[in-house]
């Protein structure tokens, strides 16, 4: 009699983060919801490695912000590193840290952070260029990041409060 070796060689463990948007009528009437599923998967056996190495914060949100660039690139089509700036410059101007627990997740993720550290600085140079411009009183990120299409924010705009009472 033998052992059967384990169908998966690497112990994986996945959180899907799901956003539901809904699309009303004038009449509040609703006709359809958007899901947005954030799947994130971790390969338990690696993020031990990685930590025993000790990566830091802002390696971490380079590679967080270069796959987003890829996935938007590849899904959609677009610049996805001109709109992940994009995205990161506007940021400077929304306060959405203080909408909720997900505005706060959002603001810290795509906040860049190098803590003085040199090799961070250049891995997020571009995005610590786009933090700065959106920090400027008189800058629309939109005329810095063209070859993004669309903004963020802009879709969030176009909703109206649904949870408000007339």
């Amino acid at each position: 009699m033998s052992v059967t070796p384990y169908l998966l060689e690497h112990p994986v463990y996945t959180v899907f983060n799901v956003a539901a948007i809904p699309v009303t009528t004038d009449e509040d009437v609703t006709l359809a919801i958007f899901q947005f599923v954030f799947p994130i998967h971790l390969v338990l056996d690696t993020v031990k490695e990685q930590l025993f190495k000790g990566r830091s914060l802002g390696e971490e949100q380079a590679g967080v912000y270069y796959g987003l660039a890829e996935k938007l690139k590849k899904e959609y089509g677009l610049d996805g590193r001109a709109c992940v700036q994009r995205f990161v410059c506007e940021l400077q101007r929304r306060h959405i840290s203080g909408w909720s627990v997900a505005g706060r997740i959002l603001t810290h993720l795509f906040t860049p952070h190098t803590g003085g550290n040199k090799r961070n600085i250049d891995l997020l140079r571009d995005y610590l260029t786009a933090q700065s411009l959106g920090n400027k009183e008189d800058n629309v990120c939109g005329l810095h990041y063209q070859s993004c299409p669309f903004s963020v924010f802009n879709f969030f705009d176009a909703r109206k409060n649904i949870t408000k009472q007339p």
